[in-house]
């Protein structure tokens, strides 16, 4: 196992698994009694556990994170955000994956970090973002929401296009 000096900043992270393999690292960098073993043991986890996370043989249940995350030592702050990214990771609900990704928007020093990121999410997060860009080739195009609206298949109202303007 490599080791990292500095500690990792979870806001960078996008994927849980390689923001714990790297945390684990450092712990035990800065521990060299750390281990996986221990840590499953002190969370009451069978010891098997966390290894078969960390290899995607196994997911990281809420339950199991509720058990592990207090023996991580890092700060509510990042335990809520590692906590989100948990469910962007895991589940099988589209729905609560862009729930947790919306809560993770919610994080200033992700925000900060990730602008470029976030402001591509919220462009293709509406389909409307995408046919007003697109409306932009067609010969006349008109940047008036009362002409975008007249010319959309699906029904969008006119705030909803000053919106997508005011984005794009």
């Amino acid at each position: 196992m490599a080791y990292s000096k500095n500690r990792p900043n979870v806001f960078t992270y996008h994927d849980m698994r390689e923001f714990l393999e790297d945390w684990f690292k450092y712990l035990k960098c800065r521990d060299s009694h750390f281990s996986l073993r221990n840590l499953a043991k002190v969370a009451s986890l069978s010891p098997g556990l966390i290894p078969l996370i960390m290899q995607r043989k196994r997911k990281l249940t809420k339950k199991t994170y509720e058990k592990l995350s207090p023996k991580l030592h890092l700060s509510n702050n990042e335990l809520s955000f590692l906590g989100y990214l948990r469910v962007v990771s895991e589940s099988d609900k589209q729905e609560d994956r862009e729930q947790a990704y919306q809560r993770m928007l919610g994080f200033k020093q992700y925000r900060s970090i990730n602008h470029s990121e976030t402001e591509s999410f919220n462009y293709l997060n509406s389909w409307l973002n995408v046919t007003i860009r697109e409306m932009t080739a067609v010969e006349g195009f008109q940047l008036d929401p009362a002409w975008i609206q007249r010319r959309l298949k699906y029904k969008a109202s006119l705030q909803q296009i000053k919106d997508s303007i005011e984005l794009l």
